[in-house]
């Protein structure tokens, strides 16, 4: 029996496209995460073909830094905050949306809009409104007989003053994953929330939000992720992570430690923890959904 010329083609070039996919990965993936785990141990400077042994002395200096220790308390606190924002606002937007008899593909629009542009763009409009002379902020505020603050430029209110440009960018694509998972609800259980004469707010507790939770897992652990790597707004809105490194992130001081100092090693390290508490919360989301 003579093999089929079709099938045999079909074959060769699936073969070819995982052999290309498993090139891919071992030479954009595997080997540099090897090899930047090999540069955390050396005095390590790719520009000018330095990389000498040094041990955990690298480990000890990033981890013994107040500096770096600052960039984690300031990462882990932006991502807390603005991942419960994430969530809480999404979840009441999406709500309040599918509630509407119209105009929903209106608002989710709307909403959605700033999801797809750029985050250097939206950073430069949010540095223009907090401006502390000019802006719209302290225009506002003004019109309420209220003082205008330093917004960027005051180091209590610098990194709130990003939080609130990134919850504004992402708060419409939690939205929209919301707005799916309400579409999956069964009208049968509004019906008979409605013969039991429950209102809104019960139907909201009762109903919406336990047949949400799955959808809330997924949206909190790629917000924590996501949120855990947040650099553009602090290179845009900030210079240097000022005030007195009040905006300083952990990716902010890798970039920093790497492409200003030319001290690789440290931000090899910098890299591997970001790593492993990324690592831990992907572990948690993977024990969180085999629960629910």
């Amino acid at each position: 029996m003579k093999p089929n010329k079709k099938i045999t083609s079909q074959k060769v070039m699936i073969t070819g496209t995982l052999g290309l996919m498993v090139v891919f990965y071992l030479a954009f993936m595997i080997i540099p995460i090897i090899y930047a785990f090999v540069g955390s141990f050396c005095n390590w400077n790719p520009m000018i073909g330095q990389m000498d042994f040094v041990g955990l002395e690298n480990y000890k200096t990033m981890l013994g830094s107040t500096a770096f220790q600052k960039a984690l308390v300031n990462t882990l606190v932006f991502t807390v905050v603005v991942t419960l924002f994430r969530v809480v606002l999404g979840m009441l937007l999406a709500v309040l949306i599918d509630s509407l008899g119209f105009l929903k593909s209106f608002f989710r629009t709307v909403y959605f809009l700033p999801v797809v542009a750029s985050m250097v763009a939206i950073s430069l409009v949010w540095v223009w409104i907090f401006e502390p002379t000019s802006g719209i902020a302290n225009q506002i505020l003004g019109f309420f007989g209220v003082q205008g603050l330093g917004w960027l430029k005051d180091q209590h209110l610098a990194l709130p003053s990003i939080m609130i440009t990134t919850i504004w960018k992402d708060v419409g694509f939690s939205m929209v994953f919301y707005l799916a998972g309400l579409s999956n609800i069964s009208t049968s259980l509004y019906e008979a929330a409605d013969v039991d004469g429950a209102n809104m707010i019960q139907k909201f507790f009762k109903i919406q939000l336990p047949m949400l939770s799955s959808t809330t897992v997924l949206i909190s652990v790629t917000g924590i992720i996501s949120n855990l790597q947040m650099f553009d707004q602090v290179f845009m809105m900030t210079e240097k992570a000022g005030p007195n490194n009040a905006t300083l992130t952990a990716v902010y001081m890798l970039y920093d430690e790497a492409f200003v100092n030319y001290r690789f090693g440290n931000a090899a390290v910098i890299a591997f923890v970001i790593f492993l508490i990324t690592l831990a919360f992907s572990v948690i989301q993977m024990k969180t959904e085999k629960k629910i």
